[in-house]
């Protein structure tokens, strides 16, 4: 076994690279036409099967005593004495012949006017008359071919020669003035606090911090023994096959589903380059070419996503056609991550979603994980300005790995409020710059719904027509909500104790950003919820649905009574916590209604689920308020949150278990509500009582004349109250302050 294994190590030796691979000085795989490399960066892949540069020893020893004959000859046809045979003395250098030679010849041309240059004494050594009636022997050494066998490289010689290159002998050779030598360099590269890009052994680029100790390398990594790593493009089938998930699939239908993933779900959260997508993935069909930009693993969950959010059936029902996409993703999943791309970080934000959808939480949050680890071992998150200029990679694959990283940004956070757990990103490590806005509308790039048998009538006329997408707007002030969600995360909800102090200053800076958020924003990012009218594209109704989540998350914590003091933090009215956050479900319900009109919520992004379940919790505090119009009208709207709830239900199994959730809810806090309105009750029963017993009491007193009797017939009554009479009777707004605190407990 372990010669078989020295074998195939052996043959995979490459004597050849090819000349792009040898102009950028990284390891080529030798693979014909088109070797790997040559592949990922669209570079032609020539091989020069001619040049030998890796020659055997005996050779280059035999082309070194040719050259130093000729170089003996040129002397003795110049009358230049050269040294004997005699090998050197320890305390003698080899250039000590050399600048005797130049003096020489400094001598002999001064008279002619030709000037040798004295900080190159090497040169000198080739400089004869080309006009001179001696013939040139290089001519028929060149012209005969024996040269090209001989290209010297500093490597190749010190391990010919290790004596002659010793130590000594090159402390002696006078170094060229210079503002920078060598030992700079290696002290740069050693110290040295940022990594560096190296082609790994399965031929991708990744990125290799500075403690990691592999940064220094500048031709990439590599080893004796290279591993093979699987193909999906050559086990597909044989994988597909055994799972029983080898059904073919019509193009038509899968173009659908592709359509309907990049119409609703990733505008919203925007992780694929539409354009590059297909481009890859039409190489990889039509002539088998991979790309970084698809995989197999990419188009069946974007697939996956589509199925849930058809009608078709042409799978089964969208269910079983999600299920199907789904579990050919994670089977190839398992062979491309040998390997992994931006196809597959991209592809692992899509089955997060889709685990999410299922309700499969655990999966879903792991898959996040891995995108975020994978995006950091590609180096999404760092600029690459300097690499496009140096031709190493193309400002489109910039742009798509811009694309991608902050695609990953945004669903790591949202993915973050989802669950309530840290996120991965740490904002401090990101150099790349934001989404690129483009300065005007790009006329080219619309918005269009694909109709289905199945889809209700839209409510706007203009929605027949296709309208500008400004997807890249839309990503920034995306991204801008998630470093908000970030530092939300990190500050309110850490599990962190926090001084009230600290926690408004936070509340107050945030506060601050939400109204530069809302105020930067482009035309087409704009809603009026009032204009109704207007159409609105979905993803661009759903970012402002996230803003006010954002806000309910924000304000929620201050629903604690030793937040909300008037001697802790007086606020105006309009800036009381509670109204904050009735406000902002309220426009999200606004905005859930735009949505259903123009739209449908048989289709929206998944993780809308979450923003209406967080405005349907302040929907269900506020039916229990005392104000009885503002009850009513928080019922009708937690009855459309639910509804729609159910509506959402029918692509994602998510929004039917919060759905749930909310009903269970709902019902444990009526019980609280009921519970405590019993007990008010009770309490002012036993009021009244004691206070008929005081007056009858203080009447017989009176009667006869014993004024003194007063306080104990004081004390008497009092014994007859039960102690919850204390309990509310003092402040109206106690028992509900008390339940507000089971329920938002202080943070």
């Amino acid at each position: 076994m372990g010669r078989e294994n020295g074998s195939e190590a052996s043959k995979k030796h490459i004597s050849t690279a090819c000349t792009s691979c040898r102009g950028r000085k990284v390891k080529c795989d030798g693979q014909a036409p088109v070797c790997s490399n040559c592949v990922l960066y669209k570079q032609r892949c020539e091989y020069n099967f001619s040049d030998k540069r890796k020659i055997s020893p005996k050779k280059t020893i035999q082309s070194l005593t040719e050259r130093i004959a000729l170089l003996e000859t040129i002397l003795m046809t110049h009358g230049i004495d050269f040294p004997s045979d005699n090998p050197l003395e320890p305390h003698q250098s080899s250039f000590n012949f050399v600048s005797d030679l130049k003096a020489s010849e400094h001598v002999k041309h001064q008279n002619s006017g030709s000037y040798v240059s004295e900080t190159a004494p090497d040169q000198s050594l080739f400089e004869f008359d080309t006009s001179s009636t001696i013939q040139n022997p290089f001519t028929s050494l060149f012209e005969n071919g024996h040269m090209d066998h001989f290209i010297p490289e500093y490597g190749d010689l010190t391990d010919i020669f290790p004596n002659h290159f010793s130590s000594t002998v090159a402390a002696d050779i006078p170094a060229e003035p210079q503002t920078r030598n060598d030992t700079d360099d290696i002290m740069d590269q050693l110290s040295a606090r940022i990594g560096s890009f190296q082609i790994a052994e399965d031929g991708q680029l990744r990125y290799f911090g500075a403690t990691s100790n592999l940064h220094i390398l500048q031709d990439g990594l590599s080893s004796i023994s290279r591993p093979v790593n699987r193909s999906v493009y050559a086990e597909k089938e044989l994988v597909l096959s055994r799972a029983g998930l080898d059904r073919k699939v019509d193009r038509e239908f899968r173009r659908h589903l592709e359509d309907l993933y990049f119409q609703w779900e990733d505008p919203a959260i925007h992780v694929v380059d539409k354009e590059m997508y297909f481009q890859a993935q039409s190489a990889y069909i039509s002539e088998d070419i991979e790309t970084p930009f698809y995989s197999e693993t990419l188009m069946n969950a974007i697939c996956a996503s589509g199925s849930s959010l058809t009608s078709r059936t042409d799978l089964g029902s969208p269910h079983d056609a999600a299920e199907f996409f789904s579990s050919r993703a994670k089977l190839l999943l398992e062979i491309e991550m040998d390997s992994p791309s931006i196809a597959t970080v991209q592809a692992l934000v899509i089955m997060s979603a889709i685990e999410a959808a299922f309700t499969r939480d655990a999966r879903g949050w792991l898959y996040s994980g891995m995108a975020v680890r994978l995006s950091a071992d590609l180096g999404l998150h760092l600029d690459l300005n300097s690499e496009v200029r140096q031709g190493l990679i193309t400002a489109r694959e910039l742009e798509v790995r811009r694309t991608a990283f902050w695609g990953v940004f945004i669903h790591d956070n949202m993915w973050s409020l989802y669950v309530g757990r840290p996120s991965g990103v740490n904002v401090q490590d990101i150099s790349i710059s934001r989404p690129q806005v483009p300065p005007g509308p790009v006329k080219s790039r619309v918005w269009h719904r694909s109709s289905e048998t199945a889809d209700p009538p839209l409510g706007v006329a203009s929605l027949q027509h296709d309208l500008y997408d400004p997807v890249e707007a839309c990503a920034d002030a995306n991204v801008s909500l998630g470093i908000m969600m970030s530092k939300l995360s990190k500050t309110v909800y850490s599990g962190k104790s926090i001084s009230d102090d600290r926690l408004e200053e936070f509340a107050a800076g945030i506060r601050v950003e939400f109204d530069e958020w809302k105020r930067g924003l482009p035309i087409e990012l704009r809603v009026n919820m009032e204009d109704k009218s207007r159409p609105y594209l979905p993803h661009v109704l759903q970012l402002h649905m996230q803003f006010y989540a954002i806000s309910i998350l924000l304000y929620r914590p201050f629903f604690s009574r030793s937040l909300s003091t008037p001697e802790s933090s007086p606020s105006p009215p309009s800036e009381d916590p509670r109204v904050m956050c009735i406000t902002a479900a309220q426009s999200i319900v606004k905005l859930l209604k735009i949505y259903r009109k123009q739209h449908t919520l048989r289709r929206a992004n998944v993780h809308i689920v979450h923003l209406v379940f967080t405005a349907s919790l302040i929907c269900v505090y506020n039916t229990y308020s005392n104000d009885k119009t503002l009850a009513a009208n928080n019922l009708n709207d937690l009855q459309f949150c639910c509804q729609a709830l159910g509506e959402i239900g029918e692509a994602y199994q998510n929004s039917m278990m919060a759905l749930e959730v909310i009903i269970c809810i709902k019902r444990e806090w009526l019980g609280k509500v009921k519970t405590m309105a019993r007990l008010k009750r009770r309490c002012s029963t036993y009021n009244h009582e004691g206070e008929g017993v005081i007056r009858q009491k203080k009447r017989i007193a009176e009667l006869q004349g014993n004024k003194d009797q007063m306080p104990g017939v004081g004390e008497e009554a009092a014994l007859q109250l039960p102690a919850a009479t204390s309990y509310g009777t003092h402040n109206p707004q106690q028992s509900s302050e008390q339940f507000l605190n089971e329920l938002f407990p202080n943070c």
